[in-house]
C-alpha cells in the first residue's frame, strides 16, 4: 500500500445580521462554484444562533455565496448573493 497525503481544505467563515446589526440564525449559506457544466452549488451550511456559519473543506478557487433566509417568522428577508445581487446571475 502507497502512502496517502491529504491537502487540507480552505475555510470560509462569516456572519449574516439585519440592518440593525443583529445576527440571523437559521439563514442557509449556500457556496457555488463555476464549473465547466456552468455556475453549481457545492455545499450549504446553515448559520448558528448568533448568525455566524464556518464552511471547511474547501479545494482552492474562487466561490460565490448565496443567502436564504428562513421563510417564516415575523420578519421576512429577501434572499441575497455576493455583491448585493438577487440572483448569481
Amino acid at each position: 500500500l502507497g502512502q496517502v497525503r491529504l491537502a487540507l481544505g480552505g475555510t470560509i467563515t462569516g456572519s449574516v445580521k439585519n440592518t440593525a446589526g443583529t445576527g440571523l440564525r437559521n439563514v442557509e449559506v449556500g457556496i457555488f462554484r463555476d464549473t465547466r457544466f456552468g455556475r453549481q452549488q457545492v455545499d450549504a451550511v446553515m448559520t448558528s444562533s448568533t448568525g455566524t456559519y464556518t464552511i471547511r473543506g474547501l479545494a482552492a478557487g474562487s466561490y460565490y455565496l448565496g443567502y436564504t433566509p428562513p421563510t417564516s417568522g415575523t420578519t421576512i428577508y429577501l434572499p441575497e448573493f455576493y455583491n448585493n445581487k438577487i440572483d448569481l446571475g
